[in-house]
């Protein structure tokens, strides 16, 4: 089971700060145990900049958060371009399950 917490970027600060030792806000933090934090303040700013809606940029982050939780990580180049293209397949599908 995954959860889907949405929070202010206060609290995603204050968890990122808990948990990972960084100072800053940040969209999404996924715990293994099933947990993913989302800032709807960050997805917000995050929606406009990519020119997008912000229900669609929640769930790009939820998916980003669930691909974290399978295993995947972005930490290089490699892994990143991996862990994307797992990302758009997940969302492709869902979208293709919506029309």
């Amino acid at each position: 089971m995954i959860d889907i917490i949405l929070v202010t970027d206060k609290e995603i600060k204050r968890l990122n700060r808990e948990w990972f030792g960084e100072k800053r806000a940040t969209d999404v933090i996924a715990f293994d145990h099933g947990e993913i934090y989302i800032s709807i303040d960050t997805a917000g700013r995050q929606a406009k900049e990519r020119g997008v809606n912000f229900t669609q940029e929640v769930l790009r982050l939820a998916v980003h958060g669930t691909v974290h939780i399978a295993g995947f990580n972005d930490t290089n180049l490699k892994d990143f371009c991996r862990m994307r293209e797992r990302e758009w397949k997940l969302l492709i599908g869902c979208m293709s399950s919506w029309a």
